[in-house]
C-alpha cells in the first residue's frame, strides 16, 4: 500500500461556511467592548455630576445658615456714623470693623467682588454647619418708619448682609440679603 493511502480523507467544508464564525465573533466582541466602555464613561460622568450637586447643596445650606446668623449680628449692631463720599466719582471705600461696614461708596464695586477687601469675618464654623462661613454686613441707611406721621421717632435701619461658604475643592456659594431692623 502506498503511504498516501494511509491518510484519512479530509472532510469537505459544508457549503457557505469558510471561517466566517471567527470573524463574526470578533466583530461582536469589539462592539460589546465599545458599549461597555461607553457605559463606564457615562457612569463616571454621572458620578462627577452628582458629586458637584452635593458640593453645591452643602455649600448653599451652610451659607443660608450663615446668612441668618449674620442677620442676627446686624440686629444687635450699632450703626456706624461714617458716610461715603459719593460726590467726586472716585472709589473711596468706607471702613469695616468686626464685620460691620459703613455705607458703601456708590463709585466702588460691591465689596464681595473686590479681591482686596479684607473685612470678611467668620460667621459660623463646623460643627454648626458642614463648612466654614464668613461674611460681613453693611449699614445702608436709616429712614422713618411712617414718614409724615405725628411720631417720627420710630426709625428703620437697613443693612445688606453678605456671606460665603467655600467647599475646597468644589463649590463657592455667596448669598446676600437686605435686612431691616425696626
Amino acid at each position: 500500500m502506498a503511504p498516501s493511502s494511509l491518510r484519512p480523507p479530509s472532510p469537505e467544508a459544508p457549503p457557505g461556511q469558510r471561517g466566517a464564525a471567527l470573524a463574526t465573533t470578533l466583530i461582536l466582541l469589539v462592539i460589546a467592548t465599545l458599549l461597555v466602555l461607553g457605559a463606564t464613561r457615562f457612569a463616571a460622568q454621572e458620578e462627577k455630576m452628582a458629586g458637584a450637586i452635593l458640593d453645591r447643596a452643602i455649600a448653599f445650606q451652610s451659607a443660608e445658615a450663615g446668612l441668618r446668623r449674620a442677620e442676627e449680628l446686624a440686629l444687635r449692631s450699632t450703626p456706624p456714623t461714617e458716610q461715603p463720599d459719593n460726590t467726586d466719582g472716585i472709589c473711596k471705600q468706607t471702613s469695616c470693623s468686626g464685620g460691620l461696614c459703613a455705607p458703601p461708596d456708590a463709585d466702588c464695586p460691591p465689596r464681595w467682588q473686590d479681591p482686596s477687601f479684607t473685612g470678611w469675618i467668620p460667621i459660623l464654623s463646623p460643627p454648626e454647619v458642614p463648612l466654614p462661613v464668613e461674611g460681613f454686613y453693611e449699614y445702608l441707611t436709616k429712614f422713618p418708619l411712617n414718614p409724615g406721621e405725628s411720631d417720627p421717632t420710630i426709625d428703620v435701619f437697613r443693612y445688606r448682609v453678605t456671606v460665603r461658604a467655600v467647599r475646597t475643592p468644589g463649590s463657592t456659594v455667596i448669598l446676600e440679603s437686605q435686612y431691616q431692623v425696626f
